[in-house]
C-alpha cells in the first residue's frame, strides 16, 4: 500500500480541532461537584480536519473528483445534531480527513467535540474485515471460499453433516440456511459462543440453504473459525497452535489478534472491540430527539458480524488495502466484490459503482451509522461515521454518500 510520505499539508480546517487549548473537556452536563480535567488524552489532540495536496490524476470522462465538494455535499445532507466523521482516499493517497459536531453532547459528562481521532463503532462494516481475514487465511494454506466448515469447528460441538458441509462462501453470502434459527438481535446471547454453538449443533434448514437471508451469525461464526484457520498458517502464535479446540476465551483473544495482524496492522490502521476502553472520552450515540447518549459497549464476546471501533480514516485504509493487494490478492478482492463476500452495498454512481458495506447499531432510534465504499474504476475510497439516528428523509447513509459522491465531480 502506498504510504502518505509525499503529502503536503495545504491547510487544516479545524471544524472540530482537538488541541489542549480549544478542545478541553467541558463540565457542561456534569453533576454538581464533578470536576473536568483540562486536557484530553494524547490520541485526541491535534486531530482537526486536514486537506492534502494530491498528485495529478487522470480525469474520468473529462472530470476530476473534488473532495472539497464531496465534503460540503456530505455535511449539507446530514443533520445538525450529533457528529459526523469522514475520510477520502484515492489509490492509497489520503485526500481528506474531517469531522464536525459532537462526540458527547450536553447531558454527558464531559461534553466533547468529535474529532478525526475518535474511534466509533462501525457495526456491520466489520463483516468486510472478518471475511477478508478468513479469505487470507484460507488462501494462504491452499484453500478457498468453497472449503467446508466442519474441520474448523470445535469437535465437541458435534455438528450435523448439514452444518459441517456448509461452505465459507455460503456463510459470507448469507446463504447458509441458518436464518430460520437465529435473529439479528439479542446479540449477547445469539452471537455468544454458547449461542453460536447451539446454532451450529442444530444446523441449517436444508430447504433454506442457498436462499439469501442476512444474519449476523454467519459472520460471527468466523470468530470461532478464524483462530482454527490460523493454526494452519506459518507463524501461528504458540499458545494457539498448541491449544486443543477453540474455546470461548481463545476465540475472543485470537479473532481480535488475527484481525489486527492480517487486516489492520498491514495498512497502518488501529481498532478496538471494547468501547469502554475509552472511558469518559468514549464517543456516545444519540437518538433523533437528542437526550442522553449511550455506549455500544464491549463486543469482544460477540464480534465478527460487528463490533470494531475505528476512525473513518482507518476504515478507508482497510478497504484500500483490500484492493491494492496488501490484505488479500487482487484476484480475491475481485471475488469479494463480484460474489458478494463481505460486500453488501452496491451504489450506482456517475462513473461506475461504489461497492462496500454499511452498518448501524443502536437502541431504538439512537443508532450508529457507518458506510465504507470503494470504486474499483478509479480507486476512490470513502468512509463515513455518524453517531445519531437522525438521517434525512428518502434514504439512509448510503444514499447520502451516493449523492455526495455524484455532486463532487467537476
Amino acid at each position: 500500500m502506498k504510504k502518505n510520505l509525499f503529502f503536503i499539508v495545504v491547510f487544516a480546517a479545524f471544524v472540530s480541532t482537538c488541541t489542549i487549548s480549544s478542545c478541553k473537556k467541558e463540565s457542561v452536563g456534569c453533576e454538581s461537584g464533578d470536576t473536568a480535567p483540562t486536557e484530553l488524552p494524547a490520541y485526541l489532540q491535534n486531530c482537526g480536519s486536514a486537506y492534502f495536496e494530491i498528485p495529478p490524476t487522470n480525469p474520468t470522462n473529462g472530470k476530476q473528483f473534488n473532495y472539497i465538494k464531496f465534503e460540503k455535499a456530505l455535511k449539507d445532507s446530514l443533520p445538525a445534531v450529533g457528529g459526523v466523521q469522514y475520510a477520502v482516499m484515492k489509490n492509497g493517497f489520503t485526500y481528506l480527513t474531517g469531522s464536525s459536531g459532537f462526540a458527547r453532547e450536553k447531558g454527558a459528562c464531559p461534553v466533547l467535540s468529535l474529532t478525526n481521532c475518535n474511534k466509533m463503532n462501525i457495526a456491520s462494516v466489520t463483516k468486510m474485515f472478518t471475511v477478508a481475514c478468513a479469505l487470507r487465511l484460507l488462501y494462504s494454506q491452499g484453500l478457498d471460499e468453497t472449503a467446508t466448515l466442519g474441520q474448523f469447528l470445535p469437535p465437541s460441538w458435534n455438528v450435523p453433516a448439514t452444518m459441517a458441509n456448509l461452505t465459507f462462501i455460503q456463510m459470507f453470502r448469507h446463504r447458509s440456511g441458518l436464518h430460520p434459527f437465529t435473529v439479528n438481535s439479542d446479540f449477547d446471547n445469539t452471537l455468544s459462543y454458547a449461542g453460536l454453538r447451539t446454532l451450529a449443533k442444530n444446523g441449517p434448514a436444508t430447504d433454506s440453504i442457498g436462499i439469501q437471508n442476512y444474519r449476523n451469525a454467519n459472520a460471527a461464526m468466523m470468530r470461532i473459525i478464524i483462530p482454527q484457520l490460523w493454526k494452519g498458517v506459518a507463524g501461528c502464535p504458540p499458545e494457539l497452535l498448541n491449544a486443543g479446540e477453540i474455546t470461548d476465551a481463545l476465540s475472543q483473544k485470537y479473532y481480535e489478534a488475527a484481525i489486527r495482524q492480517f487486516v489492520l496492522t498491514p495498512v497502518g490502521a488501529e481498532g478496538e472491540l471494547d468501547g469502554s476502553d475509552f472511558a469518559e472520552f468514549e464517543t456516545l450515540n444519540y437518538s433523533v430527539t437528542g437526550g442522553t447518549g449511550f455506549s455500544a459497549g464491549n463486543w469482544s464476546n460477540k464480534a465478527g458480524g460487528g463490533g470494531w471501533y475505528m476512525t473513518a480514516h482507518d476504515m478507508a485504509k482497510v478497504i484500500t488495502g483490500i484492493f491494492d493487494g496488501t490484505i488479500v490478492s487482487n484476484t480475491v478482492a475481485t471475488k469479494m466484490v463480484s460474489q458478494n463476500m463481505g460486500f453488501w452495498n452496491y451504489l450506482a454512481v456517475t462513473d461506475g459503482t461504489l461497492a462496500g458495506h454499511g452498518g448501524d447499531i443502536g437502541s431504538g432510534s439512537a443508532e450508529w451509522h457507518s458506510m465504507l465504499v470503494y470504486n474499483t474504476a478509479n480507486g476512490i475510497a470513502l468512509a463515513v461515521n455518524i453517531n445519531t439516528g437522525k438521517l434525512p428523509a428518502g434514504g439512509g447513509l448510503s444514499t447520502v454518500v451516493q449523492n455526495a459522491y455524484n455532486k463532487a465531480w467537476e
